[in-house]
């Protein structure tokens, strides 16, 4: 018989989502625990809109015009426990909103300058980032009873905001993440 995946960590396996930043040598990281939903990672996509292409003012045909990125974003909503409160401080919100470790150490982006991901035909393709933005890289995984089975992806991502609200009468931490580079397939977390 059969066994599905679950969603919550057990003996029998479980979903896993951490994040690192770039520190050398040792990254720091946040292993996100209570999460409420799956997120729905939706990667970077590539489209060329089609150009007419017109001959002494008249329609030709359509050529495909310039690519250009499309990004989504994806939510993830982690219940709150009383162990992530410290001194007044959500843990994951500061590490992903504020970029501070518990010690209030400042954490290193990601952001190189350009990031990986697949375009139109399923190729790699390299673009620039040019914009400050903080890139947090991310793991994601679901683990299985037999390890050959475990499977996940790694991606960077930028975290664009952070609410929290009540669901079922507990309190959620309700993160906004734009994925921002190619799935690339994992098998385990970065210990």
């Amino acid at each position: 018989m059969s066994n599905p995946y679950l969603s919550k960590n057990s003996v029998a396996g479980g979903f896993q989502f951490q994040v690192l930043d770039n520190t050398a040598t040792t990254p720091k990281k946040l292993l996100l625990t209570g999460i409420s939903t799956y997120p729905e990672l939706k990667e970077p996509k590539v489209i060329a809109d089609d150009e007419d292409f017109v001959v002494g003012g008249t329609l030709v045909g359509r050529v495909e015009g310039d690519d250009s990125t499309q990004y989504e974003d994806s939510t993830l909503e982690l219940f709150v426990y009383t162990e992530s409160v410290t001194a007044g401080k959500h843990e994951i919100y500061e590490f992903l909103m504020n970029k501070k470790d518990s010690s209030d150490t400042a954490l290193v982006s990601h952001n190189t300058g350009s990031v990986t991901i697949k375009d139109i035909n399923g190729a790699d393709k390299t673009i620039s980032t040019t914009e400050n933005k903080f890139y947090f890289k991310g793991e994601y995984l679901f683990n299985h009873p037999t390890s050959e089975k475990t499977f996940g992806f790694e991606f960077l991502f930028h975290p664009k905001s952070a609410t929290f609200k009540e669901q079922d009468g507990k309190l959620v931490l309700s993160l906004t993440i734009e994925v921002v580079s190619k799935l690339t397939p994992i098998t385990a977390l970065t210990a």
